[in-house]
């Protein structure tokens, strides 16, 4: 209400100095009053973007202890005065039917909303959704791949991830089989240190899909994956040692162990 009074103010203020038959002396007094306005504008602003932060990290602690009715209402005043992460937690609730009841339509506002700012986790979210055609939305393949690669922009490893996957599959003619796309999607993901990738990866290295096939760099992404666990990664290496031999094998592990120290770039 205030941050209104002043723009309304401010606003009056100036077409007084830009359209009124002043004499000096009153151009002056204006323009102080103009300036203390002005300041007075921005001092709430400040007040109300600590208020606003306050809120969220509220509504984030609300949201840790289980009080979902609490962080709602907290998540709603930060959601209203533009926290992405506020909208993405909405949405997030609404899925869940934490504080409030289980609905995809308003799910998918909060996530559009928070998404449309830039929200990563948003973007994914609704790629998500349009991939499996869930939350009262239809399969849309084009969709996700459009919500994916916004994510991807901001380094989202598992939106990343995700488009390696749809192009490595077929999807009729909405997104057609396409390797070195795949490929492309999962070094990136690689690179960026996100296990599924560096197994797809190594996987597509084995069977020389969208990439001249090479056992050591196979062994290499899949040695990687598997020290995080990956359980398809140590399959896959159990098969490419099976065609390679020990200098070769010993190559790769002494490569998985120079690109983890270089933080897996420039490794390909």
């Amino acid at each position: 209400m205030l941050r209104k009074l002043h723009s309304k103010l401010i606003a009056n203020l100036l077409r007084q100095i830009l359209y009124s038959n002043l004499r000096m002396e009153e151009i002056l007094l204006i323009s102080w009053v103009l300036k203390q306005a002005l300041m007075g504008y921005l001092f709430l602003s400040v007040l109300t973007g600590f208020a606003f932060a306050d809120s969220l990290s509220d509504a984030q602690r609300a949201h840790r202890a289980g009080n979902y009715q609490e962080a709602v209402k907290l998540f709603r005043l930060a959601a209203k005065n533009g926290s992405a992460d506020a909208r993405y937690s909405l949405g997030s609730m609404y899925t869940y039917g934490e504080g409030v009841p289980s609905d995809n339509q308003k799910a998918v506002k909060w996530y559009r909303l928070a998404a449309g700012q830039g929200h990563g986790d948003a973007q994914y979210t609704l790629g998500l959704i349009y991939g499996s055609g869930q939350q009262g939305l239809p399969q849309d393949h084009q969709e996700a791949v459009k919500w994916y690669h916004l994510a991807a922009a901001q380094g989202h490893r598992e939106a990343i991830l995700n488009l390696g996957m749809i192009y490595e599959r077929s999807h009729g003619q909405s997104i057609p089989q396409n390797y070195r796309k795949a490929v492309k999607w999962y070094r990136l993901g690689a690179e960026l240190g996100s296990a599924g990738a560096q197994a797809n990866l190594g996987m597509m290295y084995i069977r020389g899909f969208g990439v001249s096939r090479n056992l050591i760099r196979a062994y290499m992404w899949l040695d990687l994956a598997s020290a995080k666990g990956i359980g398809l990664a140590q399959q896959g290496r159990t098969v490419a040692a099976e065609e390679m031999t020990p200098s070769q094998i010993s190559k790769a592990k002494k490569m998985a162990k120079d690109c983890k120290l270089r933080n897996y770039k420039n490794c390909d």
